[in-house]
């Protein structure tokens, strides 16, 4: 009880403080006579009413023109209305900014996207074509994208890793988008495809069971990544 009163004065004084700065603003903007102290109690008297829900908001407008009208000696229509109106939406407008700040990353985990939750998605894919040494680049290819080509990071192949290669041989790296500590890539394993950040850690579905697949590393045409634990190289053509 002691928390939700704190918090409504702590609402409160901000909405208070702030329509009062705001309509100060305006009112100096179009040079009108004010007393402060009036214009304190206003804003205070409309911020209270506006806490009221449901129709509180619709109560405090009316009530705040009649106060900007009285206090400023000026015309209610349009130099009250005008400054009540301009002064609540650069208002509305600090309180996006300030929960927009607030929000913080709403990247969906790894975990999330194992459970059925939204798959992140990017709007551009920039993909650079992989250049071979021994061989000439491909022609452009507009149909279905081609399987990636699989390579152990190492050329000391244990069967783990030979098994981690056997099961990258049906995935196909559909896209890469590298953005700093956001870089992702997406690919399709067969079955399922996956949207991973780097450093990502999930339960991939396979042909004829799962395995774990994280990704390690984002370049502009290929990816690293871990199956089961050993380290796949996953290239673009």
């Amino acid at each position: 009880m002691t928390g939700d009163l704190i918090a409504l004065a702590v609402d409160f004084l901000a909405r208070t403080v702030l329509l009062t700065l705001l309509l100060w603003v305006m009112i100096k903007l179009q040079k009108f006579d004010y007393v402060f102290i009036s214009l304190l109690g206003a804003a205070a008297l409309a911020s209270g009413l506006d806490m009221i829900p449901h129709f509180g908001h619709y109560l405090a407008l009316p009530v705040l023109y009649f106060c900007v009208w009285k206090i400023t000696q000026s015309s209610l229509v349009p130099d009250a209305v005008f400054t009540v109106v301009i002064a609540y939406a650069l208002m509305f407008l600090v309180n996006i900014l300030l929960l927009t700040a607030f929000i913080g990353d709403l990247r969906p985990s790894a975990r999330l996207r194992d459970e059925g939750g939204p798959e992140a998605e990017t709007n551009t894919l920039s993909i650079t074509a992989w250049r071979e040494q021994t061989t000439p680049p491909p022609a452009a290819d507009k149909g279905p994208p081609r399987r990636a080509t699989a390579r152990p990071a190492s050329t000391n192949q244990s069967s783990e890793m030979k098994a981690a290669v056997a099961i990258a041989q049906n995935f196909t790296l559909k896209g890469i988008t590298r953005n700093a500590d956001k870089s992702m890539a997406l690919i399709d394993t067969g079955v399922k495809t996956y949207s991973l950040y780097v450093g990502d850690l999930t339960t991939a579905k396979i042909s004829g069971g799962s395995c774990h697949l994280r990704l390690n590393d984002v370049e502009p045409d290929y990816v690293t990544v871990e199956i089961d634990g050993s380290p796949v190289i996953l290239k673009l053509h």
